[in-house]
C-alpha cells in the first residue's frame, strides 16, 4: 500500500491503545512497519512543533510503499469503521478510511 508521511503519523497516532493479546501482536506490528525512523526525521528535516510535525516538501510528496498483512489491514479497516460509525471521524482518520476501508 502507498502511503504519504502525513498517513504514516497519522495512522501511528490513532492504533489503539487496548485490545486482545492477538489484537496488540497486529497493533506492534503494524507500528514497526510505519514508524519513523532516525534516518528519515533527518533526511527528511522532521521537527515537533506546537502546531504538530512539520517536514520537508520532499517528505510531503513521496510515497512509501508499506506491505501490510491482510490481518494489520483488517485490524485497521476495523478500526478505523468503527471511528466512523460513532461519529469520530475527523479530517486525518478520513484520509486513512479512504485507504483502508
Amino acid at each position: 500500500m502507498k502511503m504519504k508521511l502525513a498517513d504514516r503519523i497519522v495512522l501511528l497516532n490513532n492504533l489503539p491503545d487496548k485490545g486482545s493479546s492477538v489484537s496488540l501482536a497486529i497493533r506492534m506490528d503494524i507500528f514497526d512497519k510505519v514508524k519513523l525512523t532516525q534516518d528519515e526525521i533527518k533526511k527528511f528535516k522532521m521537527e515537533e512543533t506546537k502546531a504538530g510535525i512539520t517536514f520537508s516538501k520532499e517528505a510531503a510528496a513521496k510515497d512509501f510503499d508499506i506491505d501490510f498483512t491482510k490481518a494489520e489491514t483488517d485490524y485497521v479497516a476495523k478500526h478505523l469503521k468503527e471511528l466512523d460509525k460513532t461519529e469520530q471521524l475527523t479530517g486525518q482518520t478520513y484520509a486513512l478510511f479512504k485507504l483502508f476501508c
